[in-house]
């Protein structure tokens, strides 16, 4: 293990950091993004109802959403596939991610046309790691006859993640907690499950960094520790539709022979 360790590391003293403007040849991308999703499932029906009237007034605004931060590499070290008549390319790579969510409950309740409360906090928050391949698509390449190289400042991703959730927790009706209501006990439980991502993004590259956006749908599938609420399974699941902007560093060996 340690001589693979000592290996990888060598090769990557090896390579260069990548120039101008460049997508398609980077070996690796590393990228930090934060996301914002819409979420539903019966969990959050649920949770919607349970806070539809508080201290007998209608509730105003009520939502819930997902936050999250992710810090991703992509692992590309094969040649590009040149399609067409040589003016656009795909590479083939593989995806990791570690990703940090936290779903959110917020609602407010207005009691008259000069008073209105704001309540929430976090209905559940969860770690997850994930991998998955990854697709590069370039629309538009050029060619460099010095170097017998195709370049492109930027192009689209396609993806699918699957990945285990780690250190999760569920805390049931957190508005109302929040508003120091009494809630049913116990109300906060340990969650265990897994996660799949399918999108696609679109990134440009501008001095040596990426600048990119993602929009995925993500399926949440987890299981209680113990039960919280009456009248749903242990087992939940959620949907999400997510938009994710982020920052990314790509690494390019100095030299990447074409795959014709």
């Amino acid at each position: 293990m340690r001589k693979n360790v000592a290996t990888l590391f060598f090769l990557l003293l090896l390579a260069s950091p990548a120039g101008a403007r460049e997508f398609l040849n980077a070996f690796m991308h590393v990228n930090f993004g934060m996301s914002y999703g819409l979420i539903a499932g019966d969990l959050i029906n649920y949770e919607h109802n349970a806070n539809y009237f508080i201290w007998g007034t209608r509730v105003n605004k009520a939502g819930h959403y997902d936050l999250s931060y992710c810090l991703s590499a992509d692992l590309i070290p094969f040649p590009p596939l040149i399609l067409g008549n040589e003016s656009n390319a795909l590479k083939i790579g593989i995806r990791g991610c570690y990703r940090s969510n936290y779903i959110r409950q917020n609602l407010s309740v207005r009691l008259s046309s000069r008073y209105e409360f704001e309540f929430g906090g976090n209905l559940m928050d969860y770690r997850s790691w994930m991998a998955g391949p990854v697709f590069y698509y370039c629309p538009v390449i050029r060619s460099d006859n010095l170097e017998e190289t195709y370049r492109a400042g930027g192009g689209f991703t396609f993806f699918i993640l699957y990945g285990q959730i780690i250190d999760g927790r569920l805390r049931a009706y957190p508005s109302m907690r929040d508003m120091e209501i009494a809630v049913p006990i116990p109300y906060s439980t340990s969650i265990t499950g897994y996660r799949i991502d399918v999108g696609i993004g679109a990134a440009i590259s501008f001095c040596s960094i990426n600048i990119g956006l993602n929009m995925f749908y993500s399926m949440l599938t987890f299981t209680e520790e113990t039960r919280v609420y009456q009248y749903l399974e242990r087992r939940q699941r959620l949907h999400e539709f997510c938009v994710e902007i982020y920052v990314g560093i790509p690494f390019e060996w100095s030299r990447i022979p074409l795959l014709f």
